[in-house]
């Protein structure tokens, strides 16, 4: 074999394994990229956070408000006797029948233990709650759940009704925990030491 030959048979396969040896390299950087950088199908979450609901304020004449879901509807009621301040019923196209009723009237009864035994059914679990600052109860019952508080001879009545999904429980949540009242003011009269009150708008 002639000097020639070897010596071209010899650049050849110095080439040949270069070539190969430049491959390996190339492919063993890609195979570490893909692992410290994977797909991001492979990363990204495939549950978004749902949006915040947005919330509304509802301001009553009778002196207290409330925040509910926007997409609801607040009806005002015509009050059937003088001892009831405010009557609303709150709605949800979707849900045509169910609504949450809020009504604030004048009551004989001096504490919930007394409307308790007055109310109370079979069925109900009877828990702690706050209804605008006031001390109350929250019922669950197998028909409708209701926040109950009584102060200053006035009873704050919210009723949803208990569907299994839940919705209209959280929709109570957020009036109850939303609830606000601004009380009247206490003035005298000037006969006989009578104590008037007088309500306040809230704007």
């Amino acid at each position: 074999m002639s000097k020639k030959l070897v010596v071209a048979i010899l650049i050849v396969g110095g080439i040949l394994s270069i070539i190969l040896a430049l491959l390996f390299l190339s492919r063993g950087n890609q195979e570490k990229e893909e692992i410290i950088n994977p797909s991001i199908s492979e990363t990204s979450p495939t549950n978004i956070p749902a949006e915040k609901e947005k919330l509304k304020t509802y301001k009553d004449e009778a002196g207290f408000s409330f925040n509910y879901s926007s997409t609801l509807l607040v009806k005002e009621m015509v009050n059937q006797d003088e001892n009831t301040y405010s009557w609303l019923e709150i709605s949800d196209l979707d849900r045509p029948g169910e609504k949450i009723s809020i009504k604030v009237t004048d009551t004989n009864l001096t504490s919930l233990e007394d409307w308790l035994k007055k109310n109370r059914q079979d069925d109900w679990v009877v828990n702690e709650t706050v209804v605008g600052g006031m001390n109350g109860k929250l019922i669950h019952g197998s028909q409708k759940i209701t926040s109950v508080a009584i102060a200053k001879g006035i009873i704050f009545l919210i009723e949803s009704p208990a569907d299994s999904a839940g919705f209209w429980e959280e929709q109570q949540k957020i009036i109850r925990e939303s609830f606000k009242v601004q009380w009247p003011e206490e003035k005298s009269s000037d006969s006989g030491g009578e104590i008037i009150l007088e309500e306040e708008v809230i704007e």
